[in-house]
C-alpha cells in the first residue's frame, strides 16, 4: 500500500473519529439512550455516573459541558494539524519543515489533551461544588495504564519528531558539500 494510499485512509479515520468524539461528547452530556438495533447505550461524562448525571440541573450539565469542551477543542486542532501532516504527505513532502511542525502540533495537542483530561472530573466536581449547589460531592480521579501508554508515546513521538529536523537538517548541511 503506497504512503498516498495509507494517508487517505488515514484521514479518512480522522474524519470519522472527529464525528464520533463530537457526538459522544454530546451524548455524554444528554444522558440520553441511545439504542441501535436491540442495544442500548448509555454515554456519560468521565467521573459521572448515569445517576448521577440525571440528578444535575440543566444549568449544571451546561457547566460540565462547558468545562470538558477545550478537551473537544484540544483534541480537534491536533486532528487539524494531522490532516494537513497526511495531506502533505501525499506529495512526497515526507521530512518538510510543515510537516515536522504538524507533527509536533498533534503531539503536543495530544499531551494537552491526556492532561487535561485527566484534570477534567476533579475539576468539574470542584466548580459544580462552588458555583452551584455546595454539595460534598466526591472528587474522583481516575488515571489507568492506558493513559500511561499514551503519555510515553507521545513523549516518543516528540522524540521521533526532534530525530526527523535533525534528519532533515543533517540532509540540508550536506547539500552544501556535495
Amino acid at each position: 500500500m503506497t504512503i498516498t494510499t495509507q494517508s487517505r485512509l488515514i484521514r479518512l479515520g480522522l474524519v470519522l473519529f472527529f464525528i464520533l468524539q463530537s457526538m459522544f461528547f454530546i451524548l455524554a452530556w444528554t444522558g440520553d439512550f441511545s439504542a441501535f438495533f436491540d442495544i442500548k447505550m448509555r454515554f456519560t461524562p468521565e467521573g459521572l455516573s448515569y445517576l448521577e448525571l440525571q440528578q444535575l440541573t440543566g444549568s449544571q450539565k451546561l457547566l460540565g459541558a462547558a468545562i470538558g469542551c477545550p478537551s473537544l477543542l484540544i483534541m480537534s486542532y491536533g486532528l487539524w494539524h494531522l490532516w494537513f501532516m497526511l495531506k502533505d504527505l501525499e506529495t512526497a513532502n515526507i521530512f518538510s519543515l510543515n510537516n515536522i511542525r504538524a507533527l509536533r502540533s498533534f503531539t503536543g495537542a495530544t499531551l494537552l489533551g491526556i492532561c487535561y483530561n485527566l484534570l477534567e472530573a476533579p475539576l468539574r466536581t470542584l466548580v459544580l461544588r462552588m458555583f452551584t449547589d455546595g454539595s460534598d460531592r466526591p472528587i474522583k480521579f481516575s488515571i489507568n495504564t492506558e493513559v500511561f501508554m499514551l503519555l510515553f508515546i507521545s513523549c516518543l513521538f516528540y522524540l521521533l519528531i526532534n530525530m526527523m529536523h535533525e534528519g532533515r537538517r543533517l540532509a540540508e548541511e550536506n547539500e552544501g558539500f556535495i
